[in-house]
């Protein structure tokens, strides 16, 4: 092989069985008028010793650099994106329980899942100021409600009252006016002849109405 290629590098297993690199090149000599050539040889582990050496170092610092890139990237992906979508998640379930109070604390949140935490809010706060005026509506019907049927006890408690007192009215002043009919139906059939019958009993007849 040296003698064909003149230069080069090849692989040769010693008697051991051991892989050897063996790289040669012609020289000439000053000595002799010919052509030498030098022949050097290492063993292979040897001669990619640094090289593995290099190769390890560069996996390692490989490996730290992907480390601190993965530990980066979970860091801003937490803070920029986890941590909001947990926040809304939370928001979300309370609404859902019925907390119409809840907010995401994220008003001032910046692209997607800012312009969405400041929808959420607004959708939360549209809905408890509709429940906040359901329950305003609600009690004021109540107020009607009471109001109305306070004012009808009164009109009943007015009526029976005034019936009362037109009934007593009625029985005080009818009374006086019975009472001085039947002294005058009395005094008449004191006034009337004996021989009067028919009349005396028409007016004994209308003073027994009368005490009717």
């Amino acid at each position: 092989a040296v003698l064909e290629e003149g230069t080069g590098v090849r692989e040769i297993r010693n008697p051991g069985d051991v892989p050897w690199l063996y790289a040669y090149a012609p020289v000439r000599s000053r000595l002799e008028e010919r052509v030498l050539y030098l022949i050097l040889g290492i063993p292979e582990e040897l001669a990619f010793a640094s090289a593995n050496k290099a190769l390890i170092r560069g996996l390692s610092w490989l490996g730290v650099v992907v480390g601190l890139t993965l530990v980066a990237v979970w860091f801003v992906s937490d803070h920029l994106v986890l941590r909001p979508v947990g926040t809304l998640v939370k928001a979300t379930r309370r609404l859902a329980k019925g907390d119409l109070s809840a907010r995401t604390a994220m008003a001032d949140g910046r692209g997607e899942l800012g312009e969405l935490a400041r929808a959420f809010d607004r959708m939360a706060g549209i809905l408890e100021q509709n429940e906040t005026e359901r329950k305003r509506a609600e009690e004021e019907l109540r107020s009607s409600r009471e109001q109305l049927r306070s004012l009808n006890l009164y009109l009943q408690a007015a009526r029976e009252e005034e019936r009362t007192r037109i009934a007593r009215e009625i029985h005080d002043e009818l009374g006086q006016e019975l009472t001085a009919l039947k002294m005058d139906l009395a005094s008449l059939v004191g006034r009337l002849g004996k021989n009067q019958n028919a009349a005396i009993e028409k007016v004994e007849s209308m003073s027994k109405l009368v005490d009717m």
